[in-house]
């Protein structure tokens, strides 16, 4: 006959069994949990609309300023594109920190009035307590980091500032004062050039953060690539290498307590898409790479209450001789921008501003377009 349970000894050892997986299990989850570091989330965004009235026409398809094509008629333009949704998370164990960002945009391809998402940062970081950083994926260029205080979104494209995100790799290490900077970028495949262009820009940067406090910068870059494209010569093709350099200044100077200035100078040849200088890097029929210089200043001043004026202006001046025969022709020869604004912050998530933008565009060496642009803006950040 079956028992009905189990024997006193094999009912005490299962029980003895129960009891140390339960103190195992009590002992254990502690230490899984203290491994298991928290991951810190942050979520930020704005919501915008700028308005612009221009006298003239600038670039096509664009809704910031940038140079004058035509002396067109005048035009309005409302424009929600700039408002923004951004995420990060971080997680720090012992000396290092992991980071992932993420943020968008609507300044991607329209569908008639609808406006897509874009993808303006995405990127890992991961970061020593000793001042080593290495990050991967899409961010600002990381030489030439400067930008101006404009209230049009464009700050000074083709207006002598380089700027743009751009996928990349790129290592840093800081060390007191001082930061060393080295890496590579390159755009995605997204055209015929692109995928032509096999090479990165290899960059690098020096900056020296010991002004003020800490607030203030004194900064310089370099950079270089060589790339094989395919042109075109007595109907039969011909591979071409170009090259392209790039060496560039920049400052952060605050002067008191309510005054800062910043900017930057650069010269070299072949700076195109990566530095939205668009249609400004090659002339694919005399097969050279244009050489040019730029740069940008601007100055901003707090005058309490909420209230700051920035004023400033660029240069973007290609070499005319390298620009001789390029076909189409060259969308300038020289772009001069002057700007001027009052930006208002009522608290500490809303503000409003109104700007005046100057642009003076030579589409030769006697014919010059002139036009402004007039810009009423608002927004509301967290």
């Amino acid at each position: 006959m079956r028992p009905t349970s189990l024997p006193r000894p094999r009912r005490a050892a299962q029980t003895l069994i129960h009891l140390l997986v339960l103190t195992l299990i009590g002992s254990v989850t502690p230490l899984l949990v203290a491994a298991a570091e928290p991951v810190e989330t942050k979520i930020w965004g704005r919501s915008s609309l700028l308005i612009a009235y221009d006298t003239a026409d600038l670039r096509a398809g664009l809704d910031f300023g940038s140079y004058v094509t035509a002396d067109g008629q005048d035009r309005v333009n409302f424009n929600p594109r700039d408002t923004r949704l951004g995420l990060s998370a971080t997680q720090t164990k012992g000396a290092w920190t992991y980071k992932s960002v993420f943020e968008m945009d609507f300044y991607g391809d329209n569908a008639s009035n609808n406006l897509l998402p874009r993808l303006r940062l995405g990127f890992v970081d991961v970061s020593h307590s000793s001042g080593f950083a290495l990050r991967a994926g899409q961010d600002w260029i990381p030489i030439a980091q400067q930008n101006p205080g404009t209230l049009d979104f464009g700050i000074l494209a083709w207006g002598g500032n380089l700027w743009w995100r751009v996928p990349q790799v790129t290592v840093r290490q800081k060390t007191g004062e001082l930061e060393f900077l080295a890496g590579m970028m390159k755009h995605r495949n997204s055209n015929t050039q692109e995928a032509e262009e096999q090479m990165p820009w290899f960059l690098g940067r020096l900056a020296w953060s010991g002004l003020r406090d800490g607030k203030g910068l004194l900064a310089i870059g370099v950079g270089g690539r060589s790339n094989s494209l395919t042109d075109t010569v007595d109907s039969k093709p011909v591979n071409t290498d170009y090259s392209a350099w790039l060496v560039c200044g920049e400052w952060k100077l605050p002067l008191g307590p309510r005054l800062t200035l910043n900017g930057e100078v650069w010269t070299g040849k072949g700076i195109g898409r990566e530095f939205v200088r668009y249609d400004l890097d090659y002339n694919r029929q005399t097969r050279r790479s244009l050489n040019a210089k730029g740069g940008f200043a601007s100055a901003a001043v707090d005058l309490g209450r909420g209230l700051q004026a920035n004023l400033g202006g660029g240069i973007d001046n290609p070499a005319d001789d390298d620009l001789a025969g390029i076909v189409p022709p060259a969308i300038f020869t020289k772009n001069t921008v002057l700007f001027g604004n009052l930006k208002w912050q009522a608290t500490e998530h809303f503000g409003a501003g109104f700007e005046v933008m100057n642009f003076t565009t030579e589409t030769g060496p006697d014919d010059e377009l002139d036009g402004q642009r007039f810009t009423l803006g608002t927004w509301f950040v967290f």
